[in-house]
């Protein structure tokens, strides 16, 4: 499905010029997919801005690693991808990240783990 009302599609790009400014200047394909309906766009935005916009005590890499923690321990792939990335990006090493995804194996097995284990390319071909 796809959003026909050009009313809603104008609250969607104001929203989506929102969230992507929070952001840091870009949005994802599940946020222009969540743009059908303006308002739950707005929510995620807003909440956002509320739980993840201004953590100051937390190092970004370590914020992202939780993040990603959590996306496995929710099945969430998007997640997982997003902000394992993301840690990366922000100077997380490979150890770290192996080091995280060995607590998602303790806490949650290996059906949790294995998504993340995306994020590293074959040692071995």
């Amino acid at each position: 499905m796809k959003q026909t009302d050009e009313t809603k599609i104008r609250e969607a790009r104001e929203q989506l010029e929102i969230l992507k400014e929070q952001r840091g200047g870009s949005v994802l394909s599940i946020h222009k997919k969540m743009a059908n309906d303006p308002k739950l766009l707005k929510a995620f935005s807003q909440q956002f801005a509320i739980c993840k916009q201004d953590i100051e005590e937390i190092p970004p890499k370590y914020m992202e690693l939780m993040l990603m923690i959590m996306g496995c321990a929710a099945g969430n792939e998007v997640t997982i991808k997003t902000h394992g990335e993301l840690a990366m990006k922000k100077g997380a090493t490979l150890g770290e990240v192996g080091e995280a995804l060995r607590l998602v194996f303790f806490y949650f097995g290996a059906s949790a783990v294995i998504p993340g284990v995306q994020l590293f390319e074959e040692v071995i071909e």
